[in-house]
């Protein structure tokens, strides 16, 4: 399928990627990538949310995965007066879009959208323009597109957009909302319930003004220069006509290059900035203005400043030794982005640079827990009593060092997709991590003190039936004997202020700076290499059967769908097998970190270390 051929169709999808910048489409198409690649987990749980609002409809009819059948189909069950298609599909010439829900009733068609943020019961029933929100001229546009293709299948009937937004001021009187399967063998009473909560949990809003109006322009903050101001129409015209020869294209580095996955070369795909764009006069191509930490990208962007040897370093600061003359007792954002800077013009940077501030480690009461937790939040509540999005502590893993060296792993991951809330055997099973109370727990960032903190208020709502988990809670967040300022300690912020590597370029996050250091100790270090050979590339190494489980959104997404009943029996094995491997991978890499780091104070006296 090939640009300007006859089987050449536009899809949700591709119409946003086209709008964003013309130049995707090459891409999408050469490597087949029409779907959007988020992770299939998070899918089924946005129909999962689709369908729960279809239950207002009486004749609700759902379509197929396969889009020609659900094409048929669709063509079929519209010939009813009165019909609600979940995942209608429709094809107008090259132009094909798949709704949500399309509700027909006579001669009028409404385009129903389900969107996840949310919304206060009190603001507006009609969106009338997309304003200056981004997130919402991205809803306005999908329902443009979907609009412009049913007027050109149905000329002569009305159109009309809604959105619907779960209620920020809902909270759940029954148990297992998000369980939508589970509707159809509950009992007439509960499913009065059921639909009378899903009734008040959704806001629906009139967005057909909106729409409209993106219909005729579409708005120049979700679209490329070269679509500014346009009609939806004139977007699909020129996506269609431009065919595959795209070098007459009036376009070139723009602001939504940022965010765009080809602007880089791939493993098999060359970078859109090499093969389209003139390359300037530099001898670091690859080193982009966007991966800069810090503020100012925007700026430079702007000024048509695009890589990073071509920005200016700031006076008096055009040296390594210049920033550490004038500089304090932590390394700042800037000065990691001069570095940078420095890097790609080639001046010398240190290989290593740690600030004496690390010597905290050393203070750490043993044993050392390095912990982490997956917490889940999803627009469906699985208990009663909860709003929407409320933070669900389903996973942790433990890896507790001892002072003799000895490393314990303990772990834990709610498997029930029937128990609507695992915090009461989440924390029993916390509390039973060996040395708990004692010692320090090490968390990468303050999530897990936060956790700690969101279950003891979680179980204070029914006190009485939760004394002992609250008092548990209590013990850990505090621990025995001795009052210690480091009963938590945060790694991320310890590194932040105080460790940099020349590998780090790309961000602070933990699976950033266990990458760098692994890098570093590949290079130059002591920690078995045979150990740090196995985790070349562990976060993908842990998946099975395509699980792709790399992140905290796609671990949260997976154990949703579990518990929404939403797996197959395959997926049912693997899956848990899998988070546990994840979140495990997490909490040792800390340890990591921490073994890192500790060898490399063995180096320093009073001043920095630069290696």
């Amino acid at each position: 399928m090939t640009k300007g051929s006859e089987d050449f169709l536009i899809n949700d999808h591709l119409f946003n990627q086209g709008l964003s910048c013309p130049l995707k489409i090459r891409h999408i198409l050469r490597y087949h990538d029409l779907h959007s690649g988020k992770p299939v987990y998070r899918q089924r749980n946005k129909l999962n949310l689709r369908d729960a609002v279809a239950l207002r409809f009486s004749n609700r009819k759902f379509t197929p995965d396969h889009l020609e059948i659900a094409l048929k189909k669709t063509g079929t069950w519209l010939k009813d007066e009165e019909v609600a298609v979940c995942g209608a599909v429709l094809q107008a010439g090259n132009l094909i879009t798949r709704i949500p829900i399309l509700v027909k009733k006579g001669r009028e068609l409404t385009i129903i959208q389900i969107h996840g943020k949310l919304r206060k019961q009190s603001q507006r029933s009609t969106i009338e323009t997309a304003g200056k929100k981004r997130s919402m001229a991205v809803y306005l546009v999908k329902a443009a597109y979907r609009t412009e293709v049913v007027q050109r299948c149905f000329p002569g009937m009305t159109v009309e957009v809604q959105f619907v937004f779960p209620n920020k001021d809902f909270r759940s009187t029954v148990i297992g909302l998000n369980r939508i399967r589970d509707f159809e063998v509950i009992t007439a009473h509960e499913k009065s319930r059921f639909e009378e909560n899903l009734d008040r949990l959704f806001s629906t809003v009139d967005a057909t003004v909106g729409v409209n109006e993106v219909l005729n322009s579409v708005p120049e903050w979700v679209a490329h220069p070269k679509f500014e101001n346009c009609s939806v129409s004139e977007v699909i015209s020129s996506l269609l006509s431009d065919g595959d020869d795209l070098s007459h294209l009036e376009t070139g580095i723009h602001k939504a290059c940022k965010y765009c996955k080809y602007r880089k070369p791939g493993v098999e795909r060359g970078g859109c900035w090499e093969t389209f764009f003139a390359p300037e006069a530099v001898s670091r191509p690859d080193k982009h203005i966007f991966e800069l930490m810090g503020h100012g990208n925007t700026l430079e962007s702007g000024n048509g400043v695009y890589y990073q040897e071509k920005v200016e370093i700031t006076d008096g600061l055009h040296s390594f030794e210049l920033m550490k003359k004038y500089g304090g007792p932590k390394i700042t954002i800037q000065q990691r982005r001069n570095l940078q800077i420095l890097s790609t013009k080639n001046e010398t940077v240190p290989e290593l640079w740690l600030k004496p501030g690390l010597k905290k480690l050393s203070e750490l009461k043993f044993p050392l827990h390095f912990i982490d937790f997956e917490a889940a939040t999803y627009a469906l509540p699985m208990k009663r009593g909860v709003h929407p999005y409320e933070p669900v502590y389903f996973q942790f893993s433990c890896h507790s060092l001892g002072k003799d060296g000895q490393i314990t792993h303990t772990e834990w991951l709610d498997k029930d997709p029937e128990r609507p809330d695992p915090h009461t055997e989440f924390t029993d099973q916390l509390a039973q991590i060996p040395g708990i109370f004692e010692g320090t727990l090490i968390q990468y960032s303050p999530f897990e003190k936060q956790g700690i903190n969101n279950l003891i208020r979680d179980f204070r709502r029914n006190s009485m039936l939760h004394i002992k988990q609250i008092e548990l809670l209590e013990e850990i967040r505090a621990g025995r004997g001795e009052n210690s300022e480091f009963r938590f300690m945060d790694l991320n912020a310890l590194l932040r202020d105080y460790y940099h590597n020349h590998f780090l370029d790309d961000g602070l996050g933990l699976k950033q700076i266990l990458k760098s250091v692994l890098e570093w100790e590949k290079a130059y270090g002591n920690i078995d290499k045979k150990e740090i050979e196995k985790l070349s590339n562990p976060y993908l190494d842990i998946q099975s059967n395509g699980s792709k489980i790399t992140d905290g959104s796609s671990a949260m997404n997976a154990w949703v769908a579990m518990k929404n009943g939403l797996l197959t029996p395959e997926e049912k094995e693997f899956i848990p097998k899998v988070l546990k491997k994840y979140c495990a991978l997490d909490s040792y890499s800390m340890v990591l970190i921490y073994r890192h780091i500790v060898d490399l104070l063995k180096k320093m006296g009073e001043e920095d270390l630069i290696l």
